[in-house]
Formats: C-alpha cells, sequence, structure tokens
C-alpha cells in the first residue's frame, strides 16, 4: 500500500526530475501562451521547444501533453491552485466569510459546515456555466466527447464523417471558441460551460471531498495559536483546494 510518505517521495522525485526551465514551459502553456509567444519568451528555437516537450513527456513517463499537464498537477510540480479562474477565488472570498461566521459559534455541526462548502461548489459552477456566451452545436459537443474519450483523428473523422483535413480545422474553430490552445485547458473550459456534460457519468465522490474539507475547517478553527485574520485566509485557501482537486478528479478520468 502507497504511503503518504510514498506519494512526498513521488513528489519531490518528479520536481528534481524537471528543471527550472521545463517546470516554467508547463507554466506557460497551462497560462495560454501560444507556440510562437513560448519561443520568444524563452529565447529559445523552435527546434528546442520541441525538444522540451519531448524531454518532458519522457521525465514524466506520458505518452501525451494532456497526461504530462495531469501527472504534473499530481506530484504538485505545479500547484493546482495556481490556474484557478479569478471567479472561483472570489466566490472563496464570500464563502469564507459565511463558514467562518459559522465556525466561531460554540456548537457548529459538520453538516452546517459541509452545506456551505457544497453551496460553494454549486454557486462557482453555475456562474462559470453562465460565462458562456458561445453556442456549441450538437457536432461540435461530440466532438469534444469523443476527444476525452481518447479517440484519435481516424476514429472522429469516421464517426463524425469527415474528411482527414477537417479534424485540424474543428479542433481550431473549438480552440478559438474556448478561447485556449491547449486540449487540458479545451476540455476544462467545456465541462464548465455546460458544454461537455460529463460529471454525471464520472465516478468522482463529491460528497467525500465534501466531508473532507469540512472536518479539516473544523479543525483549523480549533488552532489557540491562529489569530483570527490566519483562521480565515486557511479557510479561503481550503476552498480553493477543494475545488481544484474535484476539478483535477475530472480532467484526470480522460483519455487523452
Amino acid at each position: 500500500m502507497q504511503t503518504v510518505y510514498d506519494d512526498f517521495k513521488e513528489s519531490l522525485r518528479g520536481i528534481r526530475l524537471l528543471n527550472t526551465k521545463e517546470i516554467y514551459f508547463i507554466r506557460l502553456v497551462l497560462h495560454g501562451y501560444k507556440t510562437y509567444d513560448i519561443v520568444k519568451y524563452l529565447e529559445i528555437e523552435i527546434e528546442q521547444y520541441y525538444k522540451i516537450i519531448n524531454s518532458i513527456k519522457l521525465k514524466l513517463n506520458c505518452t501525451s501533453w494532456y497526461k504530462v499537464v495531469i501527472k504534473s498537477f499530481e506530484l504538485e510540480i505545479i500547484k493546482l491552485e495556481d490556474f484557478l479562474d479569478n471567479l472561483v477565488k472570489e466566490e472563496a472570498l464570500l464563502f469564507e466569510e459565511e463558514i467562518m461566521s459559522k465556525l466561531i459559534k460554540e456548537k457548529v455541526s459538520n453538516k452546517e459546515i459541509r452545506y456551505l462548502v457544497s453551496d460553494f461548489y454549486n454557486s462557482c459552477t453555475s456562474k462559470l456555466e453562465n460565462l458562456c456566451t458561445d453556442v456549441f452545436s450538437e457536432e461540435e459537443k461530440f466532438f469534444l466527447r469523443l476527444k476525452f474519450e481518447g479517440n484519435n483523428d481516424e476514429s472522429i473523422e469516421r464517426k463524425l464523417k469527415l474528411e482527414p483535413e477537417e479534424v485540424n480545422t474543428y479542433q481550431e474553430k473549438l480552440f478559438i471558441k474556448l478561447q485556449v490552445n491547449d486540449w487540458f485547458n479545451a476540455l476544462k473550459k467545456a465541462i464548465q460551460f455546460g458544454v461537455l456534460k460529463i460529471k454525471d457519468e464520472l465516478h468522482v465522490d463529491f460528497e467525500i471531498h465534501v466531508y473532507e474539507v469540512s472536518v479539516n475547517m473544523i479543525s483549523i478553527n480549533s488552532f489557540k495559536n491562529y489569530s483570527y485574520k490566519e483562521k480565515k485566509l486557511s479557510i479561503y485557501l481550503q476552498l480553493l483546494r477543494f475545488y481544484s482537486k474535484l476539478e483535477l478528479d475530472y480532467l484526470s478520468k480522460a483519455s487523452m
């Protein structure tokens, strides 16, 4: 059985494996930088750009860039919270206040905190979905689902009755609509916008996540050496961590 210490050692191993430029490279891609921008920013040639990608894949033992991103988050080479939408952070600030007002009561139940944590998540998902202003056709939604399920280009061509060159055109159009440059951010946005409706089909135990974070919050409130401001900050960070872990759980189910 793998222990917490084993997980920690694996995390350190990942950080040691990747050099600073490689870690920075991953961050730039996730922040939406295009190939040309990354080449210019890192002052490298285009050949070196692809060498860095292959080096990262090799070091993390990943067959695709999507898997590289997932593993980088899982090993905490990069932090989940650094790539959360501002809307989620704003909601966390609002709910942190409400949760703290409950926690300072003498007899607060875990159930009360769980309700607030669930409300926080539901509020985030509802507001993120409302940010979607584009209309996606059923064919586009099916294309996204096929990618999520791990279908290759040939399979997508057959199922959508597309010509080979049309698959890339389709992808480019979807990236423009979703305002992204890679498949990790594309699927993340598609799920957020409700364009890719797969949450109910995936085996992610929402209630366990909610329970764990509520226990952590009640525990934080009991810390005698924490000031009120320190407790508030800790609750805020717990909300961000909770949301980002759930988001990663869903995205890690993709067969990319």
